[in-house]
């Protein structure tokens, strides 16, 4: 029949789903329906993308275009076109991620080996300095950085240290004199 062959014909396009046509009287047609394409993705898809559409179209002689003798509901997939743009954009996202996870390994690994490094030496030399003779051992200054803040750092607690030293030696001959 005429509508089978109309209905195929519609079918035909990937992204149409299901066709439907009946008569004025509301009588069915013909019925014509396939499964929705099938992807990787279709879940990410359906939670972007509407799964199905219906439209309903009013079927209408040509000689006269008011009076309507039947109708055609078309069911489409909306996936069915997007299916290589959720593939492309999923692996952007992946890939995205692979690659920010590789930039901050790339950066931790820098910021150990730059500022953690060269801190935990300073705080080693901290640790081994003797209370009794604090300006016997001094500081060093981490090699790379002698202008910036550790250089600060290494100088102002040398400065700190001999001070305390200088102090300490005040107060040992202030007890000496005192005896």
């Amino acid at each position: 029949t005429e509508a089978k062959a109309v209905a195929q014909g519609i079918l035909e396009h990937n992204e149409i789903i299901g066709v439907q046509i009946s008569d004025d009287s509301g009588e069915q047609l013909i019925q014509l329906s396939r499964p929705k394409v099938q992807h990787l993705y279709r879940w990410w898809a359906n939670l972007i993308f509407e799964s199905s559409r219906r439209y309903v179209v009013a079927l209408t002689g040509a000689s006269q275009p008011d009076h309507v003798i039947g109708k055609m509901v078309i069911t489409t997939d909306p996936q069915a076109d997007n299916k290589d743009f959720i593939e492309r954009s999923m692996i952007t996202f992946f890939s995205m991620l692979v690659m920010s996870l590789l930039l901050a390994l790339v950066l931790s690994s820098l910021f150990a080996l730059f500022l953690t490094k060269p801190l935990l030496k300073m705080i080693e030399d901290m640790a081994a300095i003797d209370p009794k003779s604090p300006s016997a051992m001094s500081i060093m200054i981490p090699q790379g950085h002698t202008d910036d803040e550790l250089s600060i750092l290494a100088t102002v607690t040398n400065d700190l240290l001999k001070n305390i030293r200088n102090n300490l030696l005040a107060l040992s001959n202030s007890n000496q004199n005192l005896e």
